[in-house]
C-alpha cells in the first residue's frame, strides 16, 4: 500500500513539473494556473497524509508483529518444557484412579486404580486385616476393642492367682517377693516357689563331726566342719594290744580316715603281742621253697588260720618290690606299708579258709643288699 501511494506522489510530482513547464509556455491566465496548482498541491497533501497514516499503521503492525513473535517464542519454550515434563511422567494406568486420565509422552492414559473410598474394619485380639489395593480417601479406620487392666499387686498365697489373657495391661503387674524366702527358713524336703528347704530341727552334728572345709546346715544354721582330714596319710598307732584272737590297734588321733589312710605299727610291737607258731624266712643259704641271694622268695603251703605276712628289703634306688599272694580263696586285709630311710616294709593279714593254700612272697627287684620274709600264724 505504502509503495503504491509513493508511486502516486511521484506521478503527481511529475505532473506538477510538467504543469510548471506548461505555464511557462502557456497563455493561460494566472487564476487558471493557480487553481490548477492548488488542486495539484491539495492532491499531493492528501496523498502525503495518506502515506503518513499508512506509515503509522505500519509502525503499529510492526509492534504487533514483535509481540506476536515474542508470544510465539514463549509458546515454543512452553511446548518444549511440556514435552520434557511429559517424558518424565512414570505413572501407568494402575497408578491413576479409575475413570481419571493423565497425559504422558505416549498420549492420553485412562486410570484403572480401584477407588475403595472409605474402608473400616474392627479387629479381634491378635487379629489382622489385609488392606485392599487401591485408593482410600483417608476416612476409613481399623479399630480394636481390648479390655484393659490397671496396675495391680499380688501377694502369693496357697492358691494360684491368674491374670486373665486377652486384655491390655495398662499398668505394671507386681508379684510381691519376700527376703525371708530362703532355704534355711524352709523345712527340709519342702519346696516353696522353687526354693527347697534345708531347715531341720532334729540334726545333732557339730563342727567337730563335719569334715574340715565342708559345710552343713544343722537346725537351720550353717556350720563349717573342723574334723581333721587324715585321708591318704600314714599315722603311727598309739597302742597295740592283744585281745583274744585279735590285735587291737588304737587310732592315734581323731579325724577322717579313708581307704588310702594307713596306720603304722612297729614290728617289735607286733612280735611282742603275737604267739609265734611258724616263722619262715629266706636266707643266703636257703633251699627248697626259698631262693638265695639278696632277694628273698617264699613258696609254701598254709593250713587254715589267721596269718601275718611281712616282707622287708633295703634299697638304694626307687626300685623296691614286695608282693604277697595266695592261690585259693582267702580273706585279705588291707596292706600296711612302711618306708623309712632306705628300708621298705610291707605287711598283710590273711585269713586262710582252705588247707593247702599256697602262699607266695617275693622281696626284690634289684639293688637290695638285704631282704627277708616272715610268716606268723595267730593262735
Amino acid at each position: 500500500i505504502i509503495e503504491g501511494l509513493e508511486n502516486q506522489v511521484t506521478v503527481l510530482e511529475g505532473e506538477k513539473e510538467e504543469l510548471l513547464k506548461q505555464i511557462e509556455n502557456s497563455n493561460l491566465s494566472n487564476s487558471e494556473l493557480n487553481t490548477k496548482i492548488t488542486e495539484l498541491e491539495g492532491t499531493i497533501d492528501t496523498l502525503e497524509s495518506s502515506i503518513e497514516a499508512k506509515n503509522n499503521e505500519i509502525t503499529v503492525l510492526n509492534g504487533e508483529k514483535v509481540d506476536l513473535q515474542n508470544q510465539l517464542t514463549t509458546k515454543t519454550n512452553e511446548l518444549k518444557t511440556l514435552n520434557e515434563n511429559l517424558g518424565k511422567v512414570t505413572a501407568s494406568a494402575s497408578d491413576v484412579l479409575s475413570g481419571k486420565t493423565i497425559l504422558t509422552s505416549s498420549g492420553l492414559v485412562t486410570g484403572t486404580m480401584t477407588n475403595n473410598g472409605s474402608v473400616s474394619k474392627t479387629l479381634s485380639i491378635n487379629g489382622s486385616y489385609t488392606i485392599p489395593a487401591g485408593y482410600h480417601d483417608g476416612t476409613g479406620k481399623v479399630t480394636q476393642s481390648i479390655t484393659t487392666k490397671a496396675a495391680a499387686t499380688y501377694t502369693p498365697g496357697t492358691s494360684n492367682q491368674t491374670i486373665a489373657s486377652g486384655q491390655y495391661l495398662s499398668g505394671a503387674q507386681t508379684i510381691k517377693g519376700d527376703s525371708n524366702l530362703i532355704a534355711s527358713n524352709i523345712k527340709t524336703g519342702t519346696s516353696i516357689f522353687g526354693v527347697t528347704g534345708t531347715y531341720t530341727s532334729d540334726a545333732t552334728a557339730t563342727a567337730s563331726q563335719i569334715l574340715s572345709g565342708k559345710t552343713a546346715y544343722v537346725n537351720g544354721s550353717k556350720i563349717t566342719g573342723t574334723m581333721t582330714n587324715k585321708s591318704g596319710t600314714t599315722t603311727t598307732a598309739s597302742t597295740v594290744t592283744e585281745s583274744g584272737d585279735n590285735a587291737l590297734i588304737t587310732i592315734p588321733a581323731n579325724g577322717y580316715y579313708s581307704t588310702s589312710s594307713k596306720i603304722s605299727v612297729p614290728i617289735a610291737t607286733v612280735n611282742s603281742i603275737l604267739s609265734l607258731n611258724t616263722e619262715l624266712y629266706a636266707s643266703a643259704s636257703g633251699t627248697g621253697d626259698k631262693q638265695s641271694g639278696v632277694d628273698a622268695y617264699l613258696n609254701t603251703k598254709l593250713s587254715k588260720g589267721l596269718y601275718l605276712i611281712i616282707g622287708e628289703v633295703t634299697y638304694n634306688s626307687s626300685n623296691k618290690n614286695v608282693s604277697i599272694s595266695v592261690d585259693k580263696n582267702a580273706l585279705l586285709g588291707n596292706e600296711m606299708t612302711v618306708d623309712y630311710g632306705a628300708r621298705f616294709l610291707k605287711a598283710k593279714i590273711i585269713q586262710v579258709v582252705e588247707d593247702d593254700t599256697t602262699l607266695i612272697v617275693s622281696c626284690g627287684g634289684g639293688h637290695q643288699d638285704y631282704a627277708f620274709i616272715r610268716c606268723y600264724k595267730f593262735t
